[in-house]
């Protein structure tokens, strides 16, 4: 199972938006993550775990659309 972590605080600094996220997802390391990512913007991060499984590549997430002004995480 892969794991999420996603914080909108708009009240904290981007720097510890961050550090919360990444500490979050780096708790999930126990699922043996294959692969993790983290992206943060002007009120939120958001972070992914993705377990040790075969997969087609290029599926690193969180991932943005061309425009940059969506994320997603599935």
């Amino acid at each position: 199972m892969c794991g999420l972590a996603f914080l909108l605080a708009p009240d904290l600094s981007l720097v510890a938006r961050r550090d919360r996220v990444s500490e979050a997802v780096h708790r999930l390391d126990h699922r043996g993550p294959d692969g993790s990512g983290l992206m943060h913007g002007d009120d939120y991060a958001v972070g992914h775990v993705r377990l040790a499984i075969v997969d087609l590549a290029g599926g690193q997430q969180p991932m943005r659309d061309p425009s940059g002004r969506w994320t997603l995480v599935f």
